[in-house]
């Protein structure tokens, strides 16, 4: 897997190279582009959630 961040930082590459497990492949899931949030008087949302996209 490191081979796929060839040229990244050393320390970057450290947190793969030497971690004491495997890697766990995650999906990135997305909100449709016409999601919205209700509004809630009083009530923010911070974060992942805040988010209707994919980084």
């Amino acid at each position: 897997m490191a081979a796929e961040f060839d040229g990244w930082a050393p320390e970057l590459l450290a947190l793969i190279t030497d971690a004491e497990s495997v890697p766990v492949l995650r999906s990135i899931y997305e909100l449709p582009d016409d999601h919205h949030w209700n509004r809630v008087p009083g009530f923010t949302l911070l974060g992942d959630p805040a988010d209707a996209t994919v980084p």
